[in-house]
């Protein structure tokens, strides 16, 4: 099952995902297509269980770079060396500073944390 957050306002989108990994990419890809406003600041992370390792050419990453979205995690994030929490930003405008991000390995999860902040 594919669970999704998102949040819009007047000055940002922000699109937190879980992809299941018996989920096919391409409904995720329909449905954040569906989503996004081209205009707008947007953040979109989550757990998508795709390892960008293994798989740097997957379709969601091809598609979100060529829509200018810069990937903002190249490590792994989680405890068996995958790199399946991803995390993507566009800014077409640049009425927002470069996200920072801080990784932190909390001690009930196999997934690292990842602390992103966004400033004007």
């Amino acid at each position: 099952l594919l669970h999704k957050v998102g949040e819009s306002s007047n000055e940002i989108q922000i699109f937190n995902i879980y992809r299941s990994g018996d989920r096919r990419i391409e409904d995720l890809i329909d449905h954040l297509l569906d989503l996004i406003e081209v205009d707008k600041p947007t953040l979109i992370t989550g757990d998508l269980n795709i390892c960008n390792a293994k798989e740097p050419k997957n379709r969601l990453t091809i598609l979100l770079t060529r829509m200018g979205f810069k990937l903002l995690i190249h490590e792994a994030t989680h405890i068996q060396g995958g790199h399946i929490d991803h995390a993507y930003w566009i800014d077409p405008a640049g009425w927002w500073q470069y996200p920072t991000i801080e990784r932190y390995s909390p001690y009930y999860s196999d997934h690292d944390g990842l602390l992103i902040t966004l400033n004007r």
